[in-house]
Order: structure tokens, then sequence, then C-alpha cells
């Protein structure tokens, strides 16, 4: 097992914006910043996990063809695993459900994830209903939930049966990341203050300035008169209307380009090609479509001017990539625009008409300096906010690391030294702030009534050492069955981080168990017991016993060793190499060195120049003391 420095973090993105087969730029600036995380540093700290839902109830796809696209429940893309549980999303006034709904329709998706991928921490995108969701998600899992607030947060905080729901996952979130200082300011009108700004970011490999000629002869565009570009999904919040109607009172060799298409906000190119033929321009507005992101480099390199009339945003993509290929821009006050925008790169217009005129006529008769434009945003690229990003991620864990819960199986009696060992491993682990839940046939615990002396066998462990090797056995291997039942019913019932199990002969129960709810299992080996009972005890099923401790040695996520020569052993018996962890004994501070010798000497009536020899050990066969 890697050390913990070098291990990484299990982060689940969740988010019902992703990219998909059939809308692959859906959401790309989630996947962007994900991919961020993963590369802003050398190794990775992280490994992902996405979880993409999509909406559903019946009938809606016949109704409006196109709102929600039927996608695969599962794809990958470039060698990621994406899954896509679908959740019942309930139009019109039920839309308030759909948090709680998010929640109940993906969580059996999240506990089948979790028994192959167990996340430590979720990164949920937009407020609502994915961070409700996901803070949800977390208190299940027991993981910090990390949200990041999106444009949606002004326009949700206006429904009165939303704005609970908003409340109740921004205080229960470990982390809040907003895309624009406007955002965090709707938070923290919410009633939070620990909320953190990081902006979107962009990839300097796609998005550079290409020569404007060689830009328009590419994407067969005149090479002359000024050009207007806007990218975006045809929704009406996107304002390309009102760039339209703008456009009418301008010069008449002005060109628009609308670079986009449908998606699940609306689908108006119908109403803006009638525009456009109303007001005479359905020469000069060009519908260029959806474009893949390679291609749109060229359009805004290709544009005299880049225009946003959005309604909301978080912090708008298409403009930074506009600035990174050196182009100016005038956009209305959205989102993170007043800060992204100074003199010197673009304009901020109010959200008319006239305004906008206004904004584009000086905009175009404007000397820029186009490499003062992309200088203003070449540093923002998403390695950058994936670092940053991890920051939080990192800060989440540590906020959450302070105390686990523990699930401790042993098959020990408790009544001999080794009930003193269990006693004092789980008093170490509840010192450290630990819980610590005990599972097994007598309890030895922080307060058990162990006998520090020793014991004989009594009642039922009584009987089963009188009896034939071959019964003895058996009724090892049936303790599981009984195991199994109750580490199963404790592992549901109170979650734990992992399972903790002291090794006993014939026992995979815990593994078993562990494996089947997705739970770390930790193997704690004291003696190759197999070994040792061949030799001492006797073994009737000798090589069933190898075999069973082999394969617990070998699939349990760490196996600890007390002794490097028992590491050995085990490697020899077949374990993997480098599977063991060597973690020695321990023993309470009070045992130390200050005691009077002599003083315990006559307390004992031992002669006090005597040579004395101690053991604390049991007088089970193999302790030497026949020797």
């Amino acid at each position: 097992m890697p050390p913990a420095s070098e291990r990484k973090i299990k982060l689940l993105v969740f988010s019902t914006v992703f990219p998909n087969a059939v809308q692959p730029h859906h959401g790309v600036f989630v996947r962007e910043r994900m991919r961020g995380l993963m590369s802003g540093s050398e190794p990775s700290e992280v490994e992902v996990q996405v979880v993409a839902p999509t909406p559903w109830f019946p009938f809606v796809s016949g109704l409006r063809p196109g709102y929600r696209p039927a996608l695969p429940r599962e794809e990958v893309q470039d060698g990621m695993r994406v899954l896509h549980p679908r959740y019942l999303s309930i139009p019109g006034i039920f839309k308030c459900l759909d948090g709680v709904l998010l929640f109940l329709s993906t969580l059996p998706a999240l506990f089948r994830l979790r028994k192959s991928f167990r996340f430590e921490a979720i990164d949920a995108h937009f407020i609502y209903p994915e961070g409700l969701a996901a803070v949800l998600h977390g208190r299940v899992f027991r993981v910090p939930v990390l949200i990041t607030l999106r444009g949606m947060l002004p326009l949700l905080v206006r429904y009165r049966l939303r704005r609970p729901q908003l409340r109740f996952a921004l205080k229960r979130a470990a982390r809040l990341i907003a895309v624009s200082g406007s955002l965090k300011q709707d938070a923290v009108a919410l009633g939070v203050d620990r909320v953190r700004v990081i902006e979107n970011g962009i990839d300097p490999r796609l998005f550079a300035a290409i020569d404007r000629t060689e830009a328009r002869r590419s994407l067969g565009l005149p090479e002359d008169g000024p050009l207007l570009v806007s990218v975006g999904t045809l929704a009406p919040r996107k304002g390309f209307h009102l760039v339209i109607e703008a456009m009418a009172g301008l010069r008449p060799d002005l060109r628009f380009a609308i670079v986009g298409g449908p998606g699940a906000e609306g689908a108006m190119e119908s109403e803006l090609r009638s525009l456009a033929i109303r007001l005479g321009l359905e020469d000069r507005v060009i519908f260029a479509g959806p474009r893949g992101r390679s291609e749109l480099a060229a359009w805004y390199s290709a544009a005299d001017l880049f225009v946003l009339a959005s309604g909301h945003e978080g912090c708008p993509n298409e403009v930074l990539e506009a600035l990174a290929c050196g182009t100016p821009v005038v956009a209305t006050p959205v989102g993170n625009i007043a800060e992204l925008l100074s003199p010197e790169v673009g304009i901020v217009v109010e959200r008319e008409v006239p305004a906008l005129a206004s904004a584009i006529d000086e905009a175009l008769s404007r000397k820029w300096d186009r490499d003062a434009i992309r200088a203003r945003i070449e540093s923002r690229t998403w390695a950058a906010v994936g670092r940053e990003v991890m920051e939080e991620v990192r800060a989440a864990m540590k906020d959450t690391r302070a105390g686990m819960k523990i699930l401790y199986h042993h098959r020990t009696r408790a009544g001999d030294a080794q009930g003193i060992h269990i006693s004092e491993i789980q008093r170490a682990f509840r010192n450290r702030g630990h819980e610590v839940v005990e599972v097994a046939l007598v309890k030895a615990g922080a307060e058990a009534k162990a006998d520090e002396t020793g014991g004989s066998a009594r009642g039922l462990a009584g009987l089963v050492s009188r009896m034939p090797l071959p019964a003895k056995e058996a009724m090892e291997h049936a303790y599981n069955l009984v195991a199994y039942r109750r580490l199963s019913r404790s592992i549901r019932e109170h979650r734990p981080d992992f399972v903790y199990e002291r090794y006993a002969a014939n026992t995979f129960a815990g593994l078993m168990a562990a494996k089947r709810h997705g739970v770390p299992f930790v193997l704690e080996v004291n003696s190759p017991l197999a070994m040792e009972k061949a030799k001492h005890d006797g073994l009737f099923f000798k090589r069933l016993t190898r075999s069973i401790e082999r394969k617990l040695c070998s699939d349990a996520d760490v196996t600890i060793a007390v002794t490097r020569v028992l590491a050995g052993i085990l490697e020899e018996e077949g374990v993997p190499p480098g599977k063991v962890v060597v973690m020695p004994n321990g023993v309470r501070n009070e045992f130390g060195t200050n005691g009077d010798g002599p003083a315990f000497r006559r307390g004992l009536g031992i002669p006090e120049d005597a040579l004395v020899v101690a053991s604390s050990a049991g007088s089970a066969p193999g302790m030497g003391w026949s020797g």
C-alpha cells in the first residue's frame, strides 16, 4: 500500500451538466475543470469517477423532442467511465422536488459504485439540484462535499420552496466554490461566509490567436467587413435576439455569426431566423450551428468583436476563450464580467438594445491591442484552476478526517492475553478520536473484563477444545455464517470507514462482508497460524486452512504483520511481495523503567541477586515452555 502522502484521493464528480454522446457540448466547462484537477500536479493527487445523472419523466421526450434526449446509462470518454443514472424530474411546479428526487434516484447507483470505487469526497457542480443531492449523499456515505456555485443561484433564490433547500445545502457543504464574486455575494446573502472564488479557465492548446484572414478563409466567410460572433445554445437567456435587433441600426456591412444549437434551455433558431427576415438582415445573420471545440478558435479569431448579451451567467467560458484568442468583448454585466473586462479588453453594457448598439458601434471603431487582450487571460489555464480546486479538496478532507468509524472484528476469547491486546488497540483508536464498533463472539473492548493472567477455556470454548480436529475445524468454519450476518448488519447500521480484523485461522467472514459492502478491509496478523497450528495443535484440513490464510492476506486492502520475519513468512506462503505492511506491537507509556526493581523482588519473595527470566506469554503449545 502506498504511503498516505502518495495515495490518490478518490473523488466523485457529480453533475447533471456534463458532455455526453448525444450532447457533446453540454457542460464542457465541468469536464475541463475535472481534467485540470487531474493534471494540475505531477503526479496527479486525485482519482476521479464521474456520475452525470440525466432527468427523466414519462412522455416528456414525445411532447418536447430534444428537450431530454435519451442517453446511454454508461459511456467511456477518453478512457474514463461516465455513469448516467436517470432521476425522476417532474416538470412544472414540482421542480422544487428535483433535489430530493435526484438524491433518491441516484442513491442505488452510488451504492453500487461504492463497491468498486470508494469515493472519499464529492465534487458537485451547481447548487441545485446537484448540490442538495450531493450533501444528502455525503451524509449517507460520510464523505465531505464540495459545491461549486454557478450561474443558477440568483434565479433559484426567488423560489420560496427552493430557498430553504439552498440554505441547507450551502450550510452543510464542507467547501463552497463560486466562479464569480457576484455568486459569492449571493451565497453570503443566504447566510454562509466560507466561499472561495475560483473562476473558470481556458485550454491554451485550443484557444490561441489565428490570423483573421486565414480564420475567415477556413470558415468560408467573406474576408472583408466587420463580423460579430456569439457562442452558446439557442436559448432566450443568451440574448441573440437582442444583438440582431441592435444590428438593425448599425453599419450595413456588419455581419453576425451565431455559433451554437439547441440545448436543454430551449431551441429558438426559427424565432431568430424570423426576426432576421423581419428586420431585413437574413443575409447578414449566419447560423453556424453547433461546432466542435477545435473549431471555436477560428470563429473567435475571425471576429472583430465577440458579443455576450446573456441574462445570467456564472463565469462564461466563451468570453474567456474569446479573450484568449485576442478578440475584444462587449458583454452584459452578468457573473464575473465586471471583474473580467477592463477597458483595455472590452466593454460592459446594460442588457438593452440601444445600449448594446452603442457599445458595439464604439467597439468596432476602436483600435484594440490584441496582444494585451491575450495577456489578460493567458495564465488562467484549467491546470491553474485545478490546483486551486485541489487546495479546497485537501482542506475538505482534512476537516473531515479528524475521526473515523472503525468496525473491529475478532474471534478471540477475551479472557486471555490476546484480549488485552485487542482492548489496547481499541483504546488507542479511541484515544485518537476514532469511533470503534466491536463485532465478536466475546467482546474485549476498552472495558473488557479480561483476566490479565490468562485463563482456561470455559463453556462452549471448553467444549470445542475437547472436540476431535475435524469437528473443531468444522466449528471454526461454521462461525463464518454467524459472523457474516453480524458484520453485514453492523456495516449497514454503522457505515464504517473500514473493517479492522485480528486474524484467526479459518475465519474469512470479515473479508467477505467488507467486499460485499464495498468497505476497505484491514487484516492484522500476529502469527502464521496455519503453520503454527499444523506444527503444534495439528490440522486436519491443512491445505484448506493455508489457502484461506493466503487468500485473506492477499485480498485485504492492507495486511499488517507485527514483525518483518512474519512478513517474510507470509510472502513465502504466496502473499504478493509488497502487500504486507510491518507494524510492531506497542506498549502503554506507564510500562517504563522507573520502577524500584529491588522493592518489586522483595514484594514477590525473589532474592535480589537471583537471575530472573520473565515472560508474559500464555501457556498454549508453541510458546516454548516445554524447552
